[in-house]
């Protein structure tokens, strides 16, 4: 049945306090929510995370597929890594609030900040278009988030210069593992300037989530620290 029988209580016992922050009802009713979206989008998978972004606590977290643990051995052992916290993935347009955060608090942009909106920009032998390939001329920075506009994104970024940017996404822990008490979390990778890999390009992909690998907890970790006004928690 769906929610928790508190008849099912069973006082804690010396040498058995593994205490958990998922909350049983979230996690239910997000497997539920997630497994209807995967069938009607004909998906192969997906992962949800709900978080408490004043603590910290996963208050759920689902992937599908997933196996039975107890009759793993029928399954698939590509299945025993959770995707939550050891898969990557590039993390695309999401990334653009965090990187005017960083923009925004190091003083060099503000919400109402202006730029022109040409459609295209052109940055180091590459030419970068908008998503709807369309040019929005004078645009602030609400409405670059509202229209996910790649040429706004790297002006952002230009705008806050190289260092402060890779140090913004540091800040947020991008690339780095969140520390979670949970087996087979995998840190990401973001190449950053000067490492093995690095081409000037790089930056202005990186600017709108392109060219680097994250995984869902830590883009889930870094929007919560926007809500917990830029704290982030462990």
């Amino acid at each position: 049945p769906f929610g928790t029988d508190p008849r099912a209580y069973a006082a804690p016992r010396d040498g058995a306090d593994l205490v958990l922050t998922i909350d049983r009802d979230i996690q239910l009713a997000t497997w539920r929510i997630l497994a209807d979206h995967i069938g009607k989008q004909d998906a192969t998978g997906g992962t949800v995370i709900v978080l408490e972004p004043s603590t910290g606590d996963v208050l759920a977290s689902v992937s599908y597929p997933s196996y039975d643990p107890n009759n793993f051995a029928a399954s698939d052992v590509n299945r025993y890594i959770d995707p939550a916290i050891g898969a990557y993935y590039p993390p695309g347009s999401v990334l653009k609030p965090l990187s005017l955060a960083a923009a925004i608090d190091g003083g060099v942009l503000s919400p109402d900040s202006t730029y022109d909106d040409t459609g295209t920009v052109f940055f180091q032998g590459v030419t970068i278009p908008n998503q709807d390939y369309v040019a929005h001329g004078p645009s602030t920075m609400w409405q670059m988030l509202q229209l996910s506009l790649n040429v706004g994104a790297v002006h952002v970024a230009d705008t806050l210069g190289s260092a402060a940017f890779y140090r913004g996404l540091d800040a947020f822990g991008l690339g780095h593992a969140t520390g979670i008490d949970a087996a087979g979390e995998a840190p990401g990778r973001i190449v950053q300037p000067g490492a093995d890999g690095w081409v000037a390009s790089n930056f202005a992909y990186n600017a709108f989530g392109q060219g680097m690998d994250v995984t869902p907890l830590q883009i889930v970790t870094a929007i919560a620290t926007l809500a917990n006004d830029g704290r982030r928690m462990t």
